[in-house]
């Protein structure tokens, strides 16, 4: 089943290319080394940032799971300061943090924004944004519920979701 998806997301070319984060399934799976990624043809950022199109920078943080983890101001250190960053961060946690970085987006996910009740109200507890849009600082924070699940096939909060975020330099 996976090597099947991962063929037909290799027949996605986007201009700036695919770039992908380990999140915490892949720890518990023992997938970090990106078997499914390499095969997708996605770039898999672990911990590490790359400039796209001399234009702005792609930064993937690994998952909290991963030992070794590099603090947000550690992977960001060497990315140019001339240069806009997103940063891709599986769970929306140590938004301060990140915040108070040279990231001007963060895009996470993990939450499912709880997909059923009452645990979208658990997960509005521990994160500070458990789903949706806000901005602090400087930096635009983005997490979305999804489109797969976890555990039981069902949802009865948080619809599956595919987001477009629309950026301008300026």
């Amino acid at each position: 089943k996976a090597i099947g998806f991962a063929r037909i997301l290799s027949d996605i070319h986007p201009v700036y290319g695919d770039y992908a984060v380990n999140g915490n399934h892949e720890f518990y799976s023992g997938q970090d080394g990106g078997q499914f990624f390499a095969l997708a043809g996605m770039d898999l950022l672990c911990d590490r940032s790359v400039v796209v199109a001399g234009s702005f920078v792609i930064a993937g943080r690994d998952d909290s799971h991963f030992r070794g983890r590099k603090h947000v101001d550690e992977l960001l250190s060497s990315v140019p300061d001339t240069l806009p960053v997103i940063l891709v961060d599986h769970r929306p946690t140590e938004i301060d943090q990140v915040a108070a970085s040279k990231a001007d987006i963060q895009l996470s996910g993990h939450t499912h924004n709880g997909q059923l009740f009452p645990i979208n109200l658990i997960t509005r507890k521990v994160y500070q944004l458990s789903w949706g849009y806000m901005k602090k600082g400087y930096t635009h924070f983005f997490v979305s519920s999804g489109i797969r699940l976890w555990g039981p096939p069902v949802r009865t909060t948080g619809k599956s979701e595919i987001v477009v975020i629309d950026v301008s330099f300026i």
